[in-house]
């Protein structure tokens, strides 16, 4: 699924116990102009916020301009729901489309992420508000 500059996906995992939960994003970037002075063209952003802790986890810790892999890794995640987004930051080139990876001791039935509406969501633009009521 392409995204574009300005939208963030989301997408909802819940762990059923604590245990280390980790998150991958990656691209394929198109390639930067030959005396450009960054070598990132499209840039997206990894966030990890934690229902339980009321937490933001970024991407290798930081808003990362630089690389293409962006990891979110936690040795003890707490039960429950976490909310996972993908940010694009900045997209030159249009048609930008991404790999998303997480893994952890997840809830397949009775999970109150399919009963959300972070199921997944498409297209939100980075600047709405997110209703209280869903992150609870």
């Amino acid at each position: 699924m392409p995204i574009s500059s300005g939208e963030v996906h989301s997408y909802c995992v819940e762990t059923g116990q604590e245990g280390p939960l980790g998150v991958t994003l990656t691209w394929f970037d198109p390639p930067a102009d030959l005396l450009a002075t960054k070598a990132l063209v499209n840039n997206l952003d990894l966030k990890v916020h934690s229902v339980p802790r009321n937490h933001d986890f970024l991407g290798n810790q930081r808003e990362d301009r630089a690389n293409t892999v962006e990891q979110v890794k936690l040795a003890m995640a707490d039960k429950g729901r976490y909310i996972i987004e993908v940010r694009a930051h900045q997209i030159s080139q249009p048609g930008q489309s991404y790999a998303l990876v997480a893994s952890g001791q997840f809830l397949n039935e009775d999970s109150l992420c399919s009963k959300t509406k972070f199921a997944r969501i498409l297209n939100k633009p980075a600047r709405s508000k997110t209703n209280q009521k869903d992150k609870e």
